[in-house]
Parts: structure tokens; C-alpha cells; sequence
């Protein structure tokens, strides 16, 4: 019956810690005609630490006339790189949070 009890404590236990610690950004690098690839950036404990870690990308990408920020939700950021003539280069970087439960880059066997 102790053990019982006691498992289910660790149990518990385990599950809380895992709740504080839920969310990653995501970074995608796209370059030219290669394949994107998408890693973990950081994780934080909280949506709020991961979304200003966005805001912080996006404020020292919006003071650079080298790149075109996007920011369509307060969890994604998106940026393309210019080149010298001022077009639109064929190198971007994408940043997502999302719960630690969401990988974007889809399914293991997906993934190779």
C-alpha cells in the first residue's frame, strides 16, 4: 500500500514539473533551395519567457534595414533577409513558441 502511495506521489510530482516547464522556441533557418531546418532555439518555463524572447529578436531585427520582420501572432516571428540592392534575399529565419507537447517539424518517422 506504501509503495503505492509512494508512487503516485513521485508520479504527481513528476507530472507538476513537467507543466512549469512547457514551452520551446523554435528557430527555422530556410536558406535558398536547401531544406529548412528547424532546432530547438531555447525552452523556457512559461508562454510570457518564450514570447519575449521573440519581442527581443524582433526589436534587434526592426533597428537593422537588412531584414523584413513579420510578426503575425505574439508566438511566431518571421524574418527575411535583404540583399545589397534592397530585393528580398532567399535566406529567412522563423521563430516559434509553442508547448513542449508541439514539434513542428511533424512525427519522428516523418522527420528521417
Amino acid at each position: 500500500m506504501r509503495a503505492g502511495i509512494v508512487a503516485a506521489m513521485l508520479l504527481l510530482v513528476a507530472g507538476e514539473a513537467r507543466a512549469e516547464c512547457a514551452w520551446v522556441l523554435w528557430v527555422t533557418n530556410t536558406e535558398r533551395q536547401g531544406t529548412p531546418r528547424t532546432e530547438i532555439a531555447s525552452t523556457y518555463w512559461t508562454a510570457d519567457e518564450c514570447t519575449a524572447a521573440i519581442d527581443e529578436q524582433d526589436r534587434a531585427f526592426r533597428s537593422r534595414d537588412a531584414a523584413v520582420v513579420l510578426k503575425q501572432a505574439r508566438t511566431t516571428l518571421h524574418l527575411h533577409f535583404r540583399n545589397k540592392d534592397g530585393t528580398i534575399a532567399n535566406t529567412a529565419l522563423s521563430w516559434l513558441c509553442a508547448p513542449d507537447t508541439v514539434d513542428p517539424r511533424g512525427a519522428k518517422r516523418e522527420r528521417g
